[in-house]
């Protein structure tokens, strides 16, 4: 699997054909034969935002950001970040260009819960930095369950310590696409091809 990150993010994969069955690559952005190499299916997804996300946040959250970093000695921040659980911290939804990954949706938008009056810009930036990382994971995963890549085997305690917040992502992500299926006249899916 090739990742290019920018702006946005194009996730690439190639699998032989023998080796892919169902529809279960639908969700993924498109595949083509030959179109990464030579005798095998070419598979792409992404995310519409990734480099987007931490300028929109910069050019939003300049001087807050600014006096927050500048607010605490680092290693302060960092005691007091560890003594805190996943669920202490906001949550993010990285889709800010729409969605690309599971079933491209341009009309999806991001989100951020588990914010308080006490949150903080660091808090925020962190959560969009969990959500981007999710995302890719969210990939990572659709990937391994079409089987489209035999393994992925992160660092174990690395793994341990993103589960809660990828969970919590999980599960931001899901009322999201709930709450935008129910909204106004229809699904995203019925909104964009009225337009």
């Amino acid at each position: 699997m090739v990742c290019t990150i920018g702006t946005s993010a194009v996730d690439m994969v190639v699998a032989k054909a023998e080796n892919l069955s169902g529809d279960a690559l639908r969700r993924f952005g498109g595949k083509a034969e030959d179109s990464i190499l030579p005798g095998y299916i070419g598979i792409e997804t992404g995310q519409a935002a990734f480099g987007d996300i931490f300028a929109w946040y910069k050019r939003l959250l300049l001087w807050p950001v600014r006096q927050a970093l500048s607010a605490l000695p680092p290693e302060q921040g960092e005691a007091e970040a560890q003594t805190r659980t996943a669920a202490d911290f906001p949550v993010a939804l990285d889709w800010f260009n729409g969605r690309r990954y599971p079933d491209t949706d341009d009309l999806q938008s991001a989100a951020i819960s588990g914010l308080t009056l006490g949150t903080d810009a660091v808090e925020v930036y962190r959560a969009i930095v969990f959500g981007a990382v999710c995302g890719l994971r969210r990939i990572v995963s659709g990937f391994l369950a079409a089987r489209v890549i035999e393994t992925f085997d992160p660092n174990e305690a690395r793994r341990e310590a993103y589960e809660a917040p990828y969970q919590a992502y999980l599960r931001l992500a899901a009322f999201q696409e709930h709450a935008s299926s129910h909204q106004g006249c229809g699904t995203s899916a019925e909104k964009k091809d009225s337009l």
